[in-house]
């Protein structure tokens, strides 16, 4: 009997040790499929990885449903899967599993394994979960089954394998994808050049033919710089270490490569240096536009970390926006001088009312003169020096007045008032009205006027406009020449151009000259060269020659000094002065 006894316990515990055995062999079945994972995972996204994950689990270790919750997915929101054992009709959300297992995702002091109601079915079900990553940064993986056993402790060692291949997969899948979108973004800025790249972006990194010819191809100018500090991590240069093609359109320097910025420009701004500096210690890109103002030029750019940490690279796109912001200013500008000629208008408008209201007290002015000359006796000795500053009161009187009727006539566009004029008595008439600015600068004033010079068809007072308005000018260009070098030349002479004669007056001063560059644009309206002028005076003064049919222009002396010239076409007798509109 005994020995009977003996015969049987040896068959069970054959029996038991070929099950041992056959469990042994499917466990390490298992592990070598989970060690393949990472081969099936390489270059996925997160959403295969972990659907290739819960087939798996589901598969090898008979589970009823696996779940997985991502703490952030690749838009910023956690994203959730669900594998199920066996299809359901109707068919359960993978949102309504998640808000039925968040009570055990949620609390850290839960002991495992749970028995929950099956959130997938009907009845209970036995729950692991386990975390991916040391604080769930990546997310939760749970496994559900409905066996009383579940988790056996192989079972727990193969989800715990299964959690940390998915943890190192998912972490590889997410930097590829933070690779993919700063590539994306240097491909949006040069999408035209670099359209047959797009479908393989994933592979831009490690393709170093793909990343020369978009490298070489781009119009924006495109380099990589090594980012130097001193002992306190405060960055004082950086060095080229590529520049492609367009780099050098781009700024204008040659055989950058090797080269640090402070050698090539010494005085570059310091805010470029910190801009890159700062890059390379956070790794956050940056976009910006600056000035570098020793290469004279603006820069849109867009900069950002390449490399290791360590290494301390920046990788910068930029493109040349010089043209553009010069645009900028011109455009700030005219609305300056769009607000300013809506001020002059005003003004004008201002000027011809005061024209009204003054010439009022002037008109008082010359009858009182006249009638205190009518009751100075004639016989009394002593008295011509008042005749005469009676005499010189009123022609003053009357100069102003006419000077007032023409300002409200220009303010109506009235027309021009012409008679026949002899140009040396305008010069004359204008040399008294300057005297004493003349004499309070310390200005000589020569002339150099022709004696048989022909009559002109003109207004008298818009001439003398015109001529005052040069022969101030020359005298503000000689305000920082030696006293004893002022002295301006007015000259008129006779000339014939083209068979046609033409009248001739001359401005000649002895001051600083103009610019060539200025030459040009000294007749724009709101142009002017000195800190307080207005731009309108030349402006004015052209078109007042014009409309006498002259010519207004200005030519640089061969010594110091310019001459400012005008021409007007001589008269042929006094019917021939017909009053033109002012334009």
């Amino acid at each position: 009997m005994d020995r009977l006894q003996r015969r049987i316990d040896v068959s069970e515990d054959a029996k038991h040790g070929d099950t041992e055995i056959r469990h042994l062999r499917s466990s390490i079945n298992d592990l070598i499929s989970l060690q393949t994972l990472p081969v099936i995972w390489d270059g996925r996204e997160s959403g295969s990885i972990v659907s290739t994950l819960l087939d798996v689990l589901v598969s090898m270790l008979r589970l009823d449903f696996a779940y997985v919750r991502l703490s952030h997915s690749i838009n910023g929101s956690p994203v959730e899967f669900l594998q199920l054992a066996q299809r359901r009709a109707p068919q359960p959300q993978v949102l309504e599993i998640g808000r039925a297992l968040d009570r055990w995702l949620t609390n850290e002091s839960v002991d495992t394994p749970l028995v929950v109601t099956n959130p997938a079915g009907g009845g209970e079900v036995r729950i692991a979960p386990f975390r991916l990553g040391l604080t769930d940064e990546i997310g939760m993986v749970v496994a559900g089954s409905k066996r009383a056993d579940f988790p056996t402790p192989t079972e727990t060692l193969l989800l715990r394998m299964a959690g940390n291949q998915a943890l190192v997969a998912l972490q590889e899948a997410r930097r590829l994808h933070e690779q993919k979108r700063a590539a994306g973004e240097l491909e949006r800025r040069v999408a035209d050049r670099t359209a047959q790249l797009t479908a393989a972006n994933e592979a831009l990194r490690q393709s170093e033919k793909k990343y020369r010819t978009l490298f070489e191809s781009i119009d924006e100018g495109f380099c990589t710089v090594e980012v130097l500090f001193d002992e306190n991590t405060h960055p004082i240069d950086y060095r080229f270490l590529e520049v492609n093609p367009s780099f050098e359109k781009q700024t204008g320097i040659q055989d950058a490569r090797g080269r640090r910025m402070r050698e090539i420009a010494p005085h570059h701004e310091e805010h470029w240096f910190e801009i890159y500096g700062r890059i390379a210690l956070t790794g956050e890109p940056v976009r910006f536009e600056n000035q570098a103002a020793q290469l004279h030029r603006w820069y849109d750019v867009y900069a950002f970390r390449v490399g290791e940490p360590g290494e301390r690279k920046v990788a910068i796109l930029f493109k040349d926006i010089t043209e553009h912001k010069q645009s900028e200013e011109a455009l700030r500008k005219a609305q300056a001088e769009l607000a300013h000629v809506s001020r002059v208008t005003t003004m004008g408008e201002l000027a011809a009312s005061i024209a009204h209201e003054v010439n009022q007290p002037l008109t008082a002015v010359v009858n009182n003169a006249n009638a205190s000359l009518s009751l100075l006796p004639k016989d009394v000795p002593k008295l011509e020096e008042v005749r005469e500053a009676l005499a010189e009161i009123i022609d003053d009187a009357n100069r102003a007045s006419d000077v007032i009727a023409r300002v409200r006539q220009l303010a109506k566009r009235a027309p021009v008032e012409k008679s026949l004029l002899d140009l040396r008595d305008v010069v004359q008439e204008v040399l008294a009205l300057a005297r004493h600015e003349s004499a309070a600068r310390h200005v000589t004033i020569r002339t150099d006027l022709s004696r048989h010079l022909p009559s002109v068809c003109g207004d008298r007072v818009q001439l003398q406009q015109v001529l005052l308005n040069l022969v101030m000018n020359g005298m503000d260009a000689m305000n920082l020449v030696e006293e004893a070098k002022r002295v301006l030349i007015i000259g008129a002479c006779c000339e014939v151009q083209a068979g046609v004669t033409r009248t001739l007056v001359s401005v000649q001063d002895s001051g600083t000259g103009v610019k060539p560059g200025q030459m040009d644009r000294l007749f724009e309206a709101f142009y002017t060269t000195k800190p307080q002028g207005m731009g309108m005076g030349l402006a004015i003064s052209r078109s007042i020659i014009e409309a006498h049919g002259g010519r207004l222009w200005a030519e640089p002396n061969q010594g110091p000094g310019a001459t400012f010239l005008f021409s007007l076409p001589v008269a042929g007798d006094a019917a021939s002065c017909a009053p033109l509109p002012m334009g």
